[in-house]
């Protein structure tokens, strides 16, 4: 009875609760993959029934023709008998009454033959089973349309999944999977059947056609076999019955019963659309189990069919339609978020390797065909993309397979470079297209060198006899693969040669090759540098155009020098404003760092583009890591040092300032350094610089000195004590009290020079701590003087900021030098007077302090009155305290400046 007969309402499939609803899109999901499968599933069941029913009806209807004839031999033929008695008649009409009649009796009693029932018995069987497969083939295909139905009646998705998972869980319970196996296999016995009913039939009739029915019968049933067990054996095997999963299920069944063995409960197509193909239990693995392990297993016959699928794959793909999808995903194999990757190599190897395919011609022919009008300009540029990262990535694997490069594969030159020149393309285009240009350059380049290496090692080889003949034929093939890879210069200067000094000069030609890659290296980063931000894979195919030769001729120093000129030069307005890392930072850096080994190459106006670069580049985190990151740090300050020493008019302030910034991040200095700055022009930012780099040589072991024109020292010797000692101490408070005592001879003007005075002032006191033990009292008076100059000028508004760093700094209770350092009086009464002032100037407003520095300046106003002239704790190296060179308590209430008039 259905439940509204039995007083139910049905349940509200298509009104769920408030909390399934929230998990709608999570069923949808699950629609999405279970109908995809589901839909192959039924949609296949459905085709295969189809088929079976026509070969069932045409198989019935052909079976029906023999059984008609053959179900007469089932009884007696009257035929036979008619014939019998009609020669009875003649026999008697000729011979009168005399002739004896013929008893036909046993004729119409006789039964069939054991042949005759055998025959009928098969071909009924054959009948029986044929229309039997084409009813249940029918019901097949009727429970498959209700699926699809009963599936898809219900839009809510919670509703449809339920329903998708009820039913198809049905149809495993039920078993539906093994009877739509089992139908084929009723079609294939009445087959069977029908044959070894036809020996039965021909038996009788003629014994050489029944041989012939008997060695079909045999030869069916053995192909028939061999293909049930051929899948057992070979899982790529295409060949199947219904039998060869009942058979496996059976040898499954049979190590399941072992004491070891288990058996899994799912079914194959289930295994695949749960995704568990590897069963977990100790039984044997499924038939698709073995097929999808043995397809994915990682061997060299994985790797060749990999290959020859990608090779059949090009050769369909006949239109440019076609042929844009693979293109764009061929990069992929190539290169990764991690990197290159080789799992494909071979499968690349055989796409460049089959000469029929042309793929790096068909690429190029596909860039080419970008300017067609029939695409809009937004396919254009997509196509362009899409072959520029193809080729980048074939060149880039050419030149990193070893094997890869023996192939010497052709590029179009010409075609990218017409590419490059073109003022049309959009930014996109050309970040790709610098690259993709550069490396299929840098392929040619190696193929190129590898040719000339394998011929300077056959000329190295050739007897004096045959030198001549044998060093032309070489030089020639050289020459004809450079004019294939467009070095037409160095073809030209190969085919000037005199064939009488061939011999001699051959070596030396074929090693100027060599430059190339210098030109190649500089001509990627100065296009480069024209882009607002980083070309297509940059830092991969920078890493890989890396020259590998060891010192730089004349010829490849001017090509460096040149590039390093022009990235600065023409790029001025763009250093100051990039808050990223930008290829003009790498290539400054890789031409310093080929450089390096040849300083005295360079000149003035080298040193000029290194100033402007070093000071005016911005500056972040990030780029201040990168820059001369390849570049020893005592060949920087040794550079910096010369170029100050060498630059003249508005260039010293922005050498000094280039120093003064480089000193505590990727350069190294020293006392020469000191000294060129002393002798320089001076400027207020002298006082900055040579106070940073004093603070900057005494934190750490003095290097010894190294020129620029010679060779840098391999190790260093400490020569001054290290951070932390008392005479380090005692130096660091001097260059502070040096550094505010200049001030009074340069004034701080602009932004710069303030932004220069505040981070000089935080880089001497970063981290400092000061003893009050080790500060004599001269330089205590001396900071407190500089202190009360900075807050009462006239200008005291304009260094707010140098002021409140120095109050915190002051105030800092377990800074330095903070207020306990100061045990002079004097200094003392002249710290008070200038805290005084900032009070009072703050309440006037005419210094205007963070509100945070308020409290901290009446902490340190009553500090220092007559009450508190120091910590009750510190003695000074008298021997006795502060309140024991007072006037005594009684005094306590005059002047600071009185006790200290007192004290002297």
């Amino acid at each position: 009875m259905r439940p509204t007969e039995q007083g139910l309402s049905p349940p509200a499939f298509d009104s769920p609760d408030r909390d399934e609803s929230a998990s709608a899109q999570l069923w949808a999901v699950y629609i999405s993959e279970a109908e995809r499968y589901d839909k192959a599933l039924v949609e296949g069941w459905k085709s295969d029934m189809e088929g079976l029913l026509i070969f069932a009806g045409l198989f019935s209807a052909s079976l029906t023709a023999f059984l008609v004839e053959s179900y007469k031999t089932l009884t007696p033929d009257q035929g036979t008998i008619t014939i019998v008695i009609l020669a009875q008649i003649s026999r008697q009409l000729e011979g009168g009454p005399s002739v004896p009649s013929v008893d036909v009796s046993p004729l119409i009693a006789a039964g069939p033959t054991s042949a005759s029932l055998a025959c009928n018995a098969l071909w009924f069987l054959s009948l029986g089973f044929s229309l039997s497969c084409a009813l249940i083939a029918t019901l097949v295909d009727q429970w498959s349309r209700d699926f699809i139905q009963s599936t898809s009646m219900r839009p809510s998705p919670i509703t449809r999944a339920r329903i998708f998972a009820y039913l198809y869980f049905g149809i495993q319970r039920f078993g539906m999977h093994t009877l739509v196996q089992f139908i084929p296999l009723l079609l294939h016995i009445s087959l069977l059947l029908f044959f070894a009913g036809l020996i039965a039939f021909l038996y009788p009739i003629n014994t050489a056609l029944m041989a012939l029915a008997v060695a079909l019968l045999a030869l069916i049933s053995a192909a028939y076999g061999y293909l049930t067990v051929l899948p057992m054996f070979s899982s790529d095997s295409p060949y199947r019955t219904p039998l060869s999963n009942m058979a496996w299920a059976f040898l499954r069944r049979l190590y399941a019963s072992l004491p070891s063995g288990t058996i899994p409960s799912q079914d194959e197509e289930y295994m695949v659309a749960s995704g568990n193909f590897m069963t977990a239990s100790k039984g044997l693995p499924t038939m698709v189990e073995i097929m999808i392990h043995d397809a994915m297993a990682k061997s060299s016959k994985r790797d060749g069919r990999d290959g020859r699928a990608m090779v059949w794959t090009v050769r369909s793909l006949t239109d440019d339609a076609e042929l844009e999808p693979f293109v764009k995903a061929l990069p992929g194999l190539v290169w990764g978020y991690n990197g290159r990757r080789r799992v494909y190599d071979n499968m690349i190897n055989m796409l460049l390797e089959t000469r029929d395919l042309q793929l790096v011609s068909r690429i190029e022919g596909l860039l080419h065909g970008c300017n067609s009008s029939t695409l809009s300009p937004e396919h254009q540029m997509r196509r362009r993309i899409s072959c520029l990262e193809a080729l980048w990535a074939i060149a880039y694997f050419s030149v990193s397979n070893v094997s890869a490069c023996k192939t010497f594969l052709l590029f179009d030159h010409a075609l990218l470079a017409s590419h490059l020149r073109s003022i049309n393309q959009t930014t996109a285009v050309k970040q790709h297209l610098i690259s993709a240009y550069t490396l299929v350059r840098w392929s040619g380049f190696i193929s190129l060198s590898s040719l000339i290496r394998d011929a300077s090692h056959s000329l190295e080889s050739i007897t004096t006899t045959t030198t001549h003949e044998d060093s032309r034929v070489l030089l020639q093939m050289v020459q004809h693969r450079a004019e294939q890879l467009g070095y037409t210069q160095f073809s030209d200067a190969l085919s000037l040669l005199p064939p009488l000094d061939t011999p001699t000069m051959i070596p030396a030609a074929l090693q100027s090759f060599n430059d190339s890659a210098y030109d190649i290296l500089t001509e990627y980063l100065c296009n480069s540098a024209d882009l607002d931000d980083m070309p297509y894979e940059f830092e991969a195919t920078y890493a890989m155009i890396q020259p590998v030769s060891g010192r730089l001729n004349t010829a490849a120093q001017i090509k460096l020098k040149g590039a390093f000129i022009t990235l600065i030069d023409s790029h001025q307005a763009m250093l100051m404003q990039y808050l990223r890392v930008h290829p003009i930072d790498i290539g400054v850096d890789t031409i310093l760092h080929l450089l390096q080994m040849e300083p005295a190459c360079l000149d003035a106006p080298f040193l000029r583009s290194l100033i402007i670069y070093t000071a005016h580049r911005h500056r972040t985190p990030e780029i201040s890591a990168r820059m001369f990151a390849q570049c020893d740090p005592r060949f920087m300050g040794a550079l910096l040092t010369k170029a100050l020493v060498d630059a003249h008019g508005s260039l010293t302030d922005s050498a000094l300032y280039a120093i003064w910034t480089s000193c505590n991040s990727f350069a190294t200095f020293d006392e020469a350094t000191l000294g060129a700055i002393s002798t320089a022009p001076q400027f207020f930012l002298s006082s900055c610089t040579t106070a940073t780099l004093r603070a900057h040589i005494l934190a750490r072991p003095v290097v010894q000195s190294a020129s620029v024109g010679s060779a840098l020292p391999a190790s260093s010797t400490v020569s001054e004590p290290g951070e932390g000692s008392e005479l380090w101490k005692t130096s660091w408070f001097a260059i502070l009290v040096e550094f505010l005592e200049c001030r009074d001879v340069f004034r701080v003007l602009g932004a710069w020079h303030t932004r220069a005075e505040i981070d000089t002032f935080h880089i001497l006191i970063c981290s400092r701590t000061v003893d009050c033990d080790c500060v004599s009292r001269p330089l205590q008076r001396r900071f407190a003087n500089s202190f009360l100059k900075i807050v009462s000028g006239n200008f005291a508004q304009s260094h707010a900021e140098l002021i409140g760093a120095m109050v915190g700094w002051m105030a800092w209770n377990g800074g330095s030098p903070a207020i306990l350092v100061f045990d002079d009086l004097h200094a003392r009464g002249t710290m008070h007077k200038a805290f005084t002032n900032c009070l009072q100037a703050s309440s006037d407003e005419k210094l205007v302090l963070s509100s945070d520095l308020g409290p901290l300046l009446d902490g340190l106003v009553n500090e220092l009155t007559p009450h508190a002239l120091a910590p009750p704790t510190h003695t000074p190296p008298g021997g006795t305290t502060f309140l024991d060179n007072a006037i005594g308590t009684e005094e306590a209430t005059v002047s600071i400046e009185d006790i200290a008039d007192k004290k002297e």
